[in-house]
């Protein structure tokens, strides 16, 4: 999940939080808020909100096909429910694309993959184990992102430039 605020008119925090488990922060520096303003009035005259997610959606097939490349395999249920959605047009939202696993499609361990667990108890004391983090969404995201924003950059830039 992302979440950002403008601070202050300069600074975005970005922070993205996974479930139970860890969270990255990250500060960008934006100076020229107005002309970034206007571009982005000027775009959303331009394209359709099922434009913008076509883009989009095009960028997160790539991290979706890495992520499945990356996830070990055991029975195949978690690599079977990677997705790649673009979110519905609820009115005024942002158009917004998301990489993420189906936990109704047998992969409810998604969690426990991704991050690993501690050692692990019975109610009556008796140890299970542990299982050590074998992460693969966000290597998956870490190793296309450059791609990805590079690609999404250049076919908005197209299909504005081009009608």
């Amino acid at each position: 999940m992302a979440d950002s605020a403008l601070r202050g008119g300069e600074i975005v925090k970005m922070q993205f939080v996974f479930p139970k488990r860890e969270s990255i922060a990250t500060k960008v520096e934006i100076s020229g808020l107005d002309e970034i303003q206007r571009n982005i009035d000027a775009i959303a005259k331009k394209l359709s909100y099922k434009e913008v997610i076509s883009i989009l959606l095009k960028g997160a097939r790539v991290v979706k096909q890495a992520a499945k490349r990356k996830v070990g395999v055991k029975t195949g249920n978690l690599r079977r429910a990677i997705l790649a959605r673009g979110l519905p047009d609820r009115g005024g939202y942002t158009p917004t694309a998301i990489v993420a696993v189906d936990r109704r499609k047998k992969a409810a361990h998604v969690h426990l993959v991704e991050f690993g667990t501690k050692a692990r108890y019975t109610k009556r004391g008796k140890y299970t184990g542990k299982m050590p983090a074998k992460p693969f969404l966000i290597p998956a995201w870490e190793e296309t992102k450059n791609m990805v924003l590079s690609q999404v950059l250049t076919d908005l830039k197209n299909k504005i430039e081009g009608g």
